[in-house]
């Protein structure tokens, strides 16, 4: 952490985070505030791939999870086929009414905000599951478990369609420069850091990339053990892991959407000291997800040379108490 402040330019904004051990990812969307909302609605990339996947639906009795104060993919749904009606969980209360207020137009027929969680969520079964509970490392807000939850107890479909269909992440090695918090500040804990690269290829100095997770939303099957290798072509101080999310279902977000889908801000994993790096090194890690419940926790195990290192990232640091 110290390593990143020590480079934040002057004007750059910086908060400082106080670990959060009570967090899990329901009290986390009670957090969520305008810049949250705004956030995601300026993450053009991944709105893209939202709004083409829910096209190729043809679904009618859709299921939303996390609807939101502007009801950005709810619209998205109800744009589609006037034959179609929407069933939207928000448990915040505050932005349950704003949902309701964004889709009136659209006529009390067609959608139902329900004020809930989904493990409190009753009836079904719907044809189409759409869940945007995807954090910046994918598992992170709850995804797999909800849509576990909401299979398990029969409110979806046996056939349901669910977007997005699959969710990946993947990591590399990563260096950061002032320029990189500059341009979007610096949210830093001891063992978390999540800034605003142009783009995730300009931080790092390897052309490898690491796969944390796969988990396929549909079938249930999922990846989340391996090991990478990260041959550096370039001498940098390294400061952590470096992640971003792809999503998958008719299409994926991978195909001419913005270098990837890559995230609005990138999370780092940041390692306790700056590792630095010589063009031909390799640097081995391996990766596993612990847990990708309410509570997640990731953790990698890295080496170079003979030098071995370990770092775990959870609930706590990701989404702290910044000051």
């Amino acid at each position: 952490m110290q390593a990143l402040l020590d480079i934040a330019p002057r004007g750059c904004r910086v908060r400082v985070g106080e670990p959060d051990t009570d967090c899990d990812s329901l009290s986390l969307c009670t957090a969520y505030a305008h810049e949250g909302y705004s956030s995601m609605n300026f993450d053009s990339a991944r709105n893209a791939y939202f709004k083409d996947a829910i096209a190729a639906c043809r679904a009618r009795r859709w299921l939303e999870v996390g609807v939101g104060a502007h009801a950005t993919l709810s619209r998205m749904v109800l744009d589609g086929a006037p034959q179609r009606t929407l069933t939207g969980i928000e448990v915040l209360a505050s932005s349950a009414k704003s949902a309701r207020r964004c889709l009136r137009e659209y006529g009390k027929d067609r959608f139902h905000i329900v004020e809930t969680s989904s493990y409190d969520m009753e009836g079904g079964a719907f044809d189409a599951l759409l869940c945007e509970v995807v954090g910046a490392i994918a598992s992170a807000e709850g995804i797999v478990d909800v849509v576990d939850d909401l299979r398990a107890r029969g409110v979806l479909a046996p056939l349901c369609h669910v977007i997005p269909t699959r969710v990946e992440t993947f990591f590399a090695p990563v260096t950061l420069t002032a320029r990189d918090l500059k341009r979007g500040g610096l949210y830093v804990t001891t063992r978390f850091a999540s800034v605003k690269p142009a783009s995730f290829d300009d931080t790092t100095p390897t052309r490898d990339r690491g796969l944390l997770e796969q988990y396929d939303l549909y079938t249930g099957t999922c990846s989340t053990a391996g090991s990478s290798a990260f041959t550096i072509h370039r001498e940098c101080a390294v400061h952590g892991i470096g992640m971003y999310i792809v999503l998958d279902g008719a299409l994926s977000s991978c195909h001419g959407r913005d270098d990837a889908a890559r995230n609005w801000r990138m999370p780092v994993a940041l390692f306790d000291e700056v590792v630095n790096v010589h063009a031909g090194d390799v640097m081995n890690i391996a990766s596993r997800v612990t847990s990708a419940a309410r509570r997640h926790s990731y953790a990698f195990h890295c080496e170079r040379g003979s030098d071995r290192w370990a770092v775990e990232l959870k609930t706590e640091h990701m989404y702290a108490n910044f000051a």
